[in-house]
């Protein structure tokens, strides 16, 4: 089913064909994937790479995980035709939700999940390369923590439609290494006011997060 990938961006490839298997049917919804062994296999990568794929499609809510049965693809994934997904709409959906979803993670999440947090941010900045994934996984953990099932499934939507073919142009061609710094500190403070336990704070944090990416993405280009 799957080819042979690229060493050096092996990740985001193994991504990016397993959602097009998705997508066109090939790995029907709630079918069981393929074991890591398998995918490894048929990628011809390491089995640390596929676990690494997978969290990223995880946190994108293309597929779960089920405790002792395997990985399957989510049941109810769906999205919008790519047609329909206009990025600024999409940045204006992020502003509206996004500051009140990292409240409620501020106010719930446990002491595991912000070390998982920071866990996140330590491997984006190990690895630059693949930004864009661990920043949909940070924002993505974030939503997870706030406990709220719908604002979960309408993050999911949003997290998925960064990963088409419009968004992913148009981020790369917005980030460079000043900038991937610049949201790697914002990234920083959001974690340092859901740590401290400060709703208010993080929401300010990462609405000015959200503005900077938005300026970035497209009031410089009226400039």
């Amino acid at each position: 089913m799957f080819r042979k990938v690229t060493l050096s961006t092996a990740t985001e490839d193994i991504i990016q064909q397993i959602v097009t298997a998705i997508d066109d049917g090939s790995l029907a919804q709630d079918s069981r994937m393929p074991s890591e062994r398998q995918l490894a296999e048929q990628f011809q990568v390491s089995r640390a790479t596929i676990r690494e794929s997978l969290r990223h499609l995880i946190a994108l809510g293309y597929v779960e995980t089920r405790r002792g049965l395997g990985t399957y693809v989510h049941p109810a994934r769906t999205s919008l035709p790519e047609s329909e997904m206009n990025p600024e709409m999409l940045m204006e959906a992020r502003l509206a939700i996004e500051p009140y979803i990292v409240q409620l993670c501020a106010l719930r999440a446990t002491s595991s999940e912000i070390e998982q947090l920071g866990a996140i941010l330590d491997r984006a900045e190990a690895d630059k390369t693949n930004f864009e994934s661990y920043d949909n996984e940070f924002h993505y953990a974030i939503a997870l923590a706030g406990r709220n099932s719908i604002l979960i499934k309408t993050a999911e939507g949003i997290y998925r439609a960064r990963s088409g073919n419009l968004w992913g142009t148009l981020k790369a061609r917005s980030l460079t290494e000043d900038r991937i710094e610049i949201y790697q500190q914002q990234h920083r403070n959001i974690l340092k006011a859901i740590f401290e336990r400060h709703p208010e704070l993080a929401e300010s944090e990462l609405r000015q997060h959200l503005e900077t990416t938005y300026d970035t993405l497209f009031r410089t280009r009226l400039l």
